[in-house]
């Protein structure tokens, strides 16, 4: 289960709960934990943003390369796939 999962199950688990005392007790609870945990957290999150940076340097930077959907095409079909399209999509999920 991912964090996500998690975070999903607790939001929705406070959103049924009905009794305003318990609710209370609950957000004294999180506020009361490790702050340090919760910076920490809040600064893995930080990302250097760069300005300047025109959309052309981007593409020289990932090396990117046009291609049309008649490539694309020709290019996917090349090689057989070892699995099919519908399960490549389900593990993405």
């Amino acid at each position: 289960m991912s964090l996500d999962d998690i975070r999903r199950d607790i939001i929705d688990a406070v959103k049924e709960l009905t009794d305003v005392a318990l609710l209370e007790k609950i957000k004294r609870s999180v506020h009361q934990t490790d702050s340090r945990n919760l910076q920490s957290v809040w600064q893995g999150a930080e990302v250097n943003i760069r300005q300047g940076v025109s959309f052309e340097d981007i593409m020289v930077e990932q090396n990117y390369q046009r291609v049309s959907f008649d490539e694309f095409t020709q290019l996917g079909c090349q090689d057989d796939w070892e699995v099919s399209l519908d399960v490549l999509l389900s593990n993405a999920n």
